[in-house]
């Protein structure tokens, strides 16, 4: 066989990673498997198993996923981040939004019993603080934010309000999310 460069092979993992959420997303968490995995992402077994040893393995790449592509955000405004987090929380009630804070919750729920599972998932839920209060520390620097916002404070505030949304969608599938984008808007309406 031969060798693969590391791009090819980068390429792969992200094919079998986006047809694993693809077999979650219609199969569900306990019911997905290797080889529907397998087939949706056109490819053998023994080629699946190259870039991940068993199905906790892709688990663990699609947290860890999902907490890379939430860090590469980068926003150079107050508006900026507020339309981000609006537009997530907007993508809530989209097709396929429900699905998507589902498989979150699950893939959560599902660590408590996987230490290095549930250290992801801390990582994914808690990682939210820190991601909004470095980007505020960014937009303060640049001088988006009075000296007086106290950036500690309001990551908390946001990063609570936004996690206590996804909450409430995951359990009550038909809730409106976007009754709560006032309470967002207000949010940076203090810092501004």
């Amino acid at each position: 066989m031969p060798k693969r460069d590391a791009g090819y092979m980068a390429e792969r993992r992200e094919i079998i990673l986006d047809a694993a959420q693809l077999c979650l997303d219609r199969a569900g968490l306990d019911k997905f498997t290797i080889e529907q995995i397998c087939r949706e992402a056109g490819i053998s077994t023994g080629a699946l198993y190259r870039h991940f040893p068993n199905k906790r393995a892709i688990l663990l790449g699609l947290l860890d996923r999902s907490t890379d592509m939430r860090d590469s955000i980068v926003v150079k405004s107050l508006r900026e981040l507020e339309d981000v987090l609006v537009g997530v929380v907007k993508g809530y009630d989209q097709p396929g939004g429900l699905e998507q804070v589902r498989r979150a919750f699950n893939l959560i729920q599902m660590s408590f019993n996987d230490p290095e599972m549930l250290e992801r998932a801390q990582d994914s839920v808690v990682g939210l603080e820190g991601f909004l209060n470095k980007s505020l520390r960014d937009i303060a620097s640049a001088g988006g934010l009075p000296a007086s916002a106290d950036i500690d404070h309001a990551a908390r505030r946001i990063g609570s309000l936004f996690l206590g949304i996804w909450l409430a969608k995951a359990v009550k599938p038909d809730l409106d999310t976007t009754r709560y984008i006032d309470c967002i808007k207000e949010e940076f309406d203090r810092l501004r």
